[in-house]
């Protein structure tokens, strides 16, 4: 998450760069990519998870739900600016 917030201009400037990266058509980033949009798929799965525990105090549910919503929507940026082909 820290890294796609403050790339360049945030998750749209890491997806793009990521796009236009020598390495993007390997399949190992495609089944990373594929990967990442599983778990962050909606805020009830494990990475979005992981990351409001992370974040968030334990008491603090509201905090918690709003950290995975924000994950959720970070990575679909992400993941949209890279299939967008770098054009995002």
């Amino acid at each position: 998450m820290f890294c796609l917030l403050n790339f360049g201009d945030g998750p749209e400037s890491a997806g793009t760069a990521t796009a236009n990266s020598p390495v993007a058509s390997h399949s190992q980033v495609a089944d990373a990519l594929r990967l990442l949009g599983e778990r962050f798929a909606d805020a009830d799965r494990d990475g979005p998870a992981s990351y409001a525990t992370f974040l968030a105090l334990p008491d603090d549910a509201e905090a918690a739900a709003r950290l995975r919503r924000d994950a959720v929507a970070v990575v679909r940026k992400f993941l949209d600016a890279f299939g967008a082909g770098g054009t995002a």
